[in-house]
Formats: C-alpha cells, structure tokens, sequence
C-alpha cells in the first residue's frame, strides 16, 4: 500500500492489487510491476508517477486541473483526469486510452494527441498510433488473457513476465504458431493446461522452466 514514506508499490509474480492514491485516482497494477510516486501530491503541482510494468489508472480531475503525469523510459503520458492503460517493458511502451484525452510525449519532445479508443506504441523510440483491442489490452484486470492470432513466441514472453519463470521454445519450427481463444490467467497450471488443449502444443514444466514442444 501506499504511504508517504515509501512512496513505491511493487506486485509480485502472479499477483495483481489496486491502489487509491492521495487525490483520489485509482491504479491497478499486474503483476511484475512497481510504480512510484511523487512526494509532491499537493494541490497545485504535478501528480507523477514512475511506472515500471503494467498498470490501468482512472484519474480524478482536481478543481484547479493539474496534471497526472506517468512516466516511463520511452515516453511521459499527461492526462488531466480520464481512464488509461499503460504497459511498459524492455524499451517498449505502449498505451491505450479509454476514457477522455491524453498528450503523449518523448524525451525528444514529440506529442501525440490521443482520443478514446486509441492505441500508441514506442518500439526503441519509433512511435506510432496502431490499432488495437480493448477487450484484449484489458483482459488482465479481469485475470484473463485473449490470444487473437498470438504467435507462440509472444505468449511464451507473457507468461514468463507474469509468472517469472523462464519460457522455453524447444523446436524453432514451433514459433510459427500462433494462439487464439481467452483463457483464464489467475491459475498457471490451468493456462498451461489451456493451451496444451488446443491439441498445438505440448507442455512441460520443470522447476522454474516451461518447455513449449510438438505434440
């Protein structure tokens, strides 16, 4: 939880937790995430937070507007008061507005303007708009996960970021194949069971490593 104190709060592997922050705003952060705060949340300055991972915020607007800031490494998302996801990993940023208006900005000083249902992404500081599923962006907070054409290889770095444990593709002609359907992300062995069932692939966990092979 946060406090004034230690103004950071992590989740661990598996785990997600909402947080009501000191104006108010709501943060819902997945798992393998930390966020932290500014110790400046006082009427009039900057609301800031530091995001590493995964988060949905649903900011509250403050009689005199000052801003929500979130920042990350690739970009800084200034919002007033409004409802967004921000996920942010490996020099990768990407955020999907749900509610209201948001300016996104580089370090190089590049701003977008983003509308509701918009989606932008930062790849090793190339940006760009693209389209994208709310429902799949979303899933998280309702524990699932929606593969929609998801090539294995992209399933396999999901999972070892929201479990940590190591994915292992043991067949290269295997990162072809792509997933489809929504399956429930609350439970690994029930996701690994999930998959193992669309008849695809074959699942093997050992310790801290999962081995995706041919059938």
């Amino acid at each position: 939880q946060y406090t004034q104190r230690d103004p950071s709060v992590n989740t661990q592997y598996g785990e997600i937790s909402t947080h009501e922050l000191p104006d108010g705003s709501l943060m819902m952060l997945n798992a393998n995430s930390c966020a932290t705060l500014g110790k400046k949340w006082k009427e009039g300055n900057d609301r800031e937070v530091w995001l590493n991972g995964e988060a949905f915020f649903h900011v509250k607007k403050t009689p005199n507007k000052n801003r929500f800031v979130v920042h990350t490494n690739d970009l800084d998302v200034i919002v007033t008061g409004t409802q967004f996801n921000v996920w942010t990993r490996d020099n990768k940023t990407s955020v999907l507005l749900t509610e209201g208006s948001v300016t996104i900005r580089t370090p190089q000083g590049e701003e977008i303007k983003m509308l509701p249902g918009e989606f932008v992404q930062i790849d090793h500081k190339t940006l760009e708009k693209k389209k994208a599923n709310e429902e799949t962006v979303l899933a998280w907070k309702e524990n699932r996960i929606i593969f929609d054409e998801t090539p294995i290889a992209d399933a396999a770095r999901m999972i070892q970021e929201h479990y940590g444990l190591k994915v292992i593709i043991t067949d290269s002609a295997l990162e072809g194949k792509t997933l489809n359907g929504m399956m429930p992300n609350d439970n690994l062995d029930i996701l690994l069971r999930s998959i193992e069932a669309t008849k695809e692939f074959r699942i093997t966990r050992k310790d801290t490593e999962i081995l995706i092979s041919n059938p």
